[in-house]
């Protein structure tokens, strides 16, 4: 689940928005107030900057009295710029300023809605040794081919895996449990893109690493596992994928109408079916109704 805003789209806004306030202000009205906000809050960066972090003992040296008097005067110089171009935000600067904490209310909805629906997954999730004792205790019957399921967690059984036992007796001979996972490098090297690990009773835990520029291909995912000892065939495998709709009346601390909004982008992100580039002839989805 993801929601992806191309460079493209932000440029034709920031020109719909360039060429919409040349009718109603000057550029130095819409700039300016919007400039001298952003120096305010970060007046001490340059104070950080020629301080990096040293040891306690040359920290416990630094005089307070100087920090103080540093920071205080760059505030008076920044605070100065924004009271005398306070003026020009009823001409027309209130318009970057409304977009950028619209912008603003947008990413930190979806990060916090983020992390409360992860939290929300692991909890209905099982932990994989109780998961694969009742598969034994069970006798599940299991079906000839490779199931993969992707999953968020990289841990535990996913709760798409547990409505596909729940509802259909069975289980394929076996099933790769798939969770991709971004890093905060551009790109992975190919030597570290995939790991893997036998989980017994015929299943698999395969981590894909991917730098935030890369786009994921579960599809070369799967056909690299028979190189990590798995038996999986694309045209004997079947991709299971979890389209939950996510209903806002459950008890995550999050204010209701956040938690709306949160809905409708997660309704309005892309399907994981392009994201991870998974063939469609061999998809399944699987959905369910959450609260949160």
């Amino acid at each position: 689940m993801g929601a992806v805003v191309t460079s493209w789209e932000s440029v034709a806004g920031t020109c719909s928005l360039e060429g919409s306030g040349r009718h109603r202000m000057s550029r130095g009205a819409a700039r300016n107030p919007r400039l001298t906000e952003a120096l305010a809050p970060t007046a001490s960066r340059p104070v950080q900057a020629r301080n990096p972090p040293v040891s306690t003992d040359a920290r416990n040296k630094i005089s307070f009295r100087s920090f103080l008097i540093r920071t205080t005067a760059f505030l008076i110089v920044d605070l100065t710029f924004l009271a005398a171009n306070t003026g020009k935000i009823v001409g027309g600067g209130w318009v970057p300023l409304a977009v950028g904490a619209l912008a603003v209310l947008i990413m930190t909805t979806w990060h916090r809605g983020t992390g409360l629906v992860m939290q929300t997954l692991t909890q209905l999730s099982m932990p994989l040794e109780t998961f694969l004792q009742q598969i034994e205790q069970s006798h599940l019957a299991r079906v000839p081919g490779t199931a993969v399921f992707l999953t968020p967690n990289a841990e535990g059984a996913p709760l798409t895996l547990l409505h596909h036992v729940r509802y259909n007796r069975a289980l394929h001979e076996e099933v790769i449990l798939v969770s991709v996972i971004t890093e905060n490098v551009p790109e992975v090297e190919a030597r570290s893109r995939m790991t893997s690990e036998p989980l017994g009773k015929g299943m698999w835990r395969v981590r894909a690493h991917y730098g935030f520029m890369e786009h994921p291909d579960v599809r070369w995912v799967v056909g690299r596992c028979c190189d990590h000892g798995m038996t999986a065939r694309l045209e004997d495998t079947t991709f299971y994928v979890g389209r939950v709709h996510w209903i806002p009346t459950g008890a995550a601390p999050m204010v209701r109408w956040r938690k709306r909004l949160f809905a409708f982008m997660a309704w309005n992100a892309s399907s994981a079916t392009d994201f991870f580039r998974i063939p469609s002839e061999r998809l399944l989805d699987l959905g369910a109704r959450i609260e949160f």
